[in-house]
């Protein structure tokens, strides 16, 4: 599919087209990553950036759960 880069304020852009917003499952206001590489540049939605505080934030009485046991030592894993 071809497409035209178009001024956007001080800036340049590139419309999206539909199937391809669908089948990235992309979404208005998404966080992208951009990387140019051999001259071809990709553009692939942001990893999220996980902070403990916040993980831990959500633990409560029901979602906590015991100790999941795995088996038995093995080598130096015994304390």
């Amino acid at each position: 599919m071809q497409t035209t880069i178009q001024k956007w304020g001080n800036s340049l852009a590139v419309r999206i087209p539909g199937a391809y917003v669908k089948e990235g499952g992309l979404a208005d206001g998404l966080p992208v990553s951009m990387v140019m590489e051999n001259g071809i540049l990709m553009i692939m939605p942001a990893k999220k950036k996980y902070l403990l505080n916040d993980l831990l934030g959500k633990i409560d009485a029901e979602n906590l759960h015991s100790e999941i046991q795995s088996g038995e030592p093995i080598g130096n894993e015994l304390w």
